[in-house]
């Protein structure tokens, strides 16, 4: 019996298998890259049949960074087969995969209470304060601001902060906290300015309050007026104001002041109007009414008199119009005298003093004197003198019959006429018969 036995050398390789990760390996961000894998963030594809083969699965990989994030690539190494097939396959020993997610860590910030004096911002010197950071991050430019810039009961809001942690902040989620704070009102001093006027009947002034404290931004109009309308030192006031601040004043708490002012008596001017006028009688002294004042300048509805004196001065004695009067101790009177000055002289070309009647002398030859008939001085008279005027150095003369008055008392004389001027009746000239010796001329009885 023959037996033949065809044997040769043969090799079997291992199959390799392929592992991969799958599913998702996440956690919250915490500043490492230390990932912690499941079982089943591994898959093996490839095992024949029934074989006995595992991968060991291991529990730690690797992020890709520390940064929170999806989608982020983890690694693994160590991998290996186990079970009783294990050494029929070869696996890769390390393995990747987008599978990770750090999540980020909740940050809170929260403001501080706070309090300050209205400035016009809402800027606070608080500074919020922060949740714990994971080691090697750090928290700058905290800032928190009022939620408005107004004075009253304020929400203080973080209204800024920079985290750095690599990540643009990005490995935080934050919340932020508010807080209670208050702006209370600034002080305002609204001071009245010192001004001088002249009288004019009513307590106004050009000039206007001066604001201490007005924050930039803000405006003030005010105004300000004498406490009293007459003349004297006085006291300025502030009289109103309107303060814009978008709050209607109430950013601020307003102390006024007053300021010392005067208001100067007004001056009035008296003139002389009118005229005033006597007849020549040798002196200058002059009578007035209350018509030849006039006064000017008055505040209208005063209570204000001019004493208007009755006596007055002419400038010299000499008859004459337009002549210059003069007025002294002019005074005022009255409720609102007080508030006004007046010339204490006035002077004015209203003067007229009337001429005295000019004599008017009738030279008679004497052989008129001891005509019967008298005609020739009659006519002379009559031709001669003129009305007003009176009649001097001129003897009576008779007329023809003697129960008649002297022909010097005829028309056109009038006034004293011949012997009239001593005796002033024309009945004396009855008594003087036409004779050759004239009626003396110094009165008494014809002889």
């Amino acid at each position: 019996t023959v037996t033949q036995v065809n044997t040769a050398l043969g090799t079997i390789t291992p199959a390799p298998l392929t592992a991969s990760l799958i599913g998702t390996v996440q956690k919250t961000y915490n500043g490492d890259t230390i990932a912690t894998l499941a079982d089943g963030n591994y898959q093996l594809p490839g095992v024949i049949g029934t074989d006995d083969v595992s991968l060991n699965d291991p529990t730690n990989g690797t992020y890709d960074n520390r940064n929170a994030g999806s989608g982020k690539t983890v690694s693994v190494t160590g991998l290996r087969l186990t079970g009783e097939d294990a050494e029929d396959y070869t696996v890769n020993g390390t393995a990747s995969g987008a599978v990770g997610i750090i999540i980020p860590a909740a940050l809170t910030l929260t403001a501080v209470t706070d309090t300050k004096t209205y400035d016009g911002g809402v800027t606070s010197n608080g500074t919020p304060t922060n949740s714990a950071l994971i080691e090697g991050d750090s928290l700058s430019n905290e800032v928190q601001s009022f939620d408005s810039r107004n004075a009253g009961a304020r929400t203080l809001l973080v209204t800024g902060y920079t985290i750095n942690d690599g990540n643009d902040g990005n490995n935080y989620t934050v919340t932020l906290v508010s807080a209670p704070g208050t702006i209370n009102p600034a002080p305002l001093t609204i001071s009245a300015v010192t001004d001088e006027k002249t009288y004019d009947g009513t307590t106004t002034t050009t000039v206007t309050p001066d604001p201490t404290g007005l924050v930039g931004g803000d405006s003030l109009v005010a105004t300000e007026t004498f406490d009293s309308k007459n003349a004297g030192a006085r006291t300025l006031a502030v009289s109103g104001y309107t303060i814009s601040d978008g709050n209607n004043g109430g950013n601020y708490v307003v102390t006024t002041t007053t300021a010392a002012g005067t208001i100067d008596p007004k001056a009035l001017t008296v003139s002389l109007v009118g005229s005033v006028s006597k007849p020549f009688d040798s002196n200058v002294e002059a009578t007035l009414a209350s018509g030849n004042y006039s006064l000017s300048g008055l505040v209208s509805g005063d209570n204000v008199s001019l004493n208007d004196p009755t006596s007055g001065m002419y400038d010299n004695a000499s008859a004459g119009t337009n002549k210059l009067v003069n007025v002294t101790g002019l005074a005022l009177s009255g409720d609102d005298a007080a508030n006004y000055t007046v010339n204490g002289t006035a002077a004015g070309a209203i003067g007229t003093i009337v001429a005295p009647p000019q004599p008017f002398v009738i030279n008679l030859p004497p052989t008129d004197l001891t005509t019967p008939d008298f005609e020739q001085a009659e006519a002379a008279i009559a031709s001669g003198a003129q009305s007003n005027t009176t009649v001097v150095n001129v003897f009576p003369v008779g007329s023809q019959s003697p129960d008649q008055p002297a022909l010097g008392d005829s028309s056109p004389i009038t006034g004293a006429g011949n012997r009239d001027l001593w005796t002033s009746s024309d009945e004396s000239d009855k008594t003087c018969p036409p004779t050759t010796t004239p009626c003396p001329p110094n009165g008494g009885t014809a002889p």
